[in-house]
């Protein structure tokens, strides 16, 4: 994986719900190099892209981050399990409403998901194992001719034809 802090510019770059989760949650460590890599999107030194699907992980992961925060639970499961039996907790959650809109405002392009490329992550399911988020993200970047991914998602490796970017720990 490369740095996410050396993308060339002008390069047009599909950018994975694990970067804009850790910019939006303010991850301590991964949080600021993401920051950076997406100001430059935001100034269009750097063409971003996302899906629905990715925008809507990011808005999931921002909801239950805040939640697990306010409500001090330990794990992200246990979070999750308790705002499905108590839909009064996420009516009060606010963060994640932003989200969508905050995504734009950083020039990341939220591209649709079509029928095809349901079909298509078929495909890359079978080839190389991913699941179906992650196909997904393969089969838009694919239809868009996306070739450059931003994420802290390993499991993206196994595609050989998709050159890997993502944020390293601060030097201390």
């Amino acid at each position: 994986m490369n740095d996410l802090a050396h993308v060339p510019s002008g390069t047009r770059i599909f950018v994975d719900a694990s970067v804009l989760a850790l910019h939006f949650t303010g991850h301590p460590e991964l949080g600021p190099p993401c920051r950076d890599f997406l100001e430059r999107c935001a100034s269009r030194e750097i063409e971003g892209y996302t899906s629905v699907v990715a925008a809507s992980e990011t808005i999931h992961r921002v909801m239950v981050n805040e939640a697990r925060t306010s409500l001090r639970f330990a794990t992200s499961p246990e979070t999750v399990n308790y705002l499905k039996r108590h839909p009064e907790a996420v009516k009060g959650l606010r963060h994640h409403l932003a989200v969508a809109s905050k995504i734009y405002h950083l020039g990341v392009k939220i591209l649709p998901v079509s029928y095809k490329d349901l079909h298509r992550s078929n495909q890359v399911r079978q080839q190389v194992g991913l699941l179906t988020n992650d196909s997904l993200i393969v089969a838009v970047m694919q239809r868009h001719r996306l070739r450059h991914l931003a994420t802290h998602d390993r499991d993206f490796a196994r595609v050989s034809t998709l050159h890997i970017w993502g944020p390293t720990l601060l030097s201390p």
